[in-house]
């Protein structure tokens, strides 16, 4: 695996506000989302909230710290749904 691309740092911000509005949203339908997501969705070319995340999430993070959360944070909605059982 090569070194990621640099990115400009106000277009990893872009990405990651994104990457926060889609993600409580990761299990849902088109039609279940908001409109004004489902409009940026459609506008950057993706066609459900999972998408936009796990592309946002591998391909325009680069700073390592925030590259790590937004990983952490992808990997929790993915097995658990967001929400953890109680034990």
């Amino acid at each position: 695996m090569g070194k990621k691309q640099n990115i400009p740092p106000e277009m990893e911000q872009r990405a990651y506000r994104l990457f926060n509005a889609c993600l409580p949203h990761y299990w849902k339908t088109a039609e279940e989302l908001p409109e004004g997501l489902r409009f940026h969705l459609a506008m950057n070319g993706y066609g459900s909230a999972a998408m936009a995340c796990v592309d946002i999430a591998n391909h325009y993070i680069y700073t390592p710290k925030l590259a790590r959360e937004v990983q952490k944070a992808l990997t929790h909605m993915q097995v658990w749904k967001g929400v953890e059982p109680d034990e």
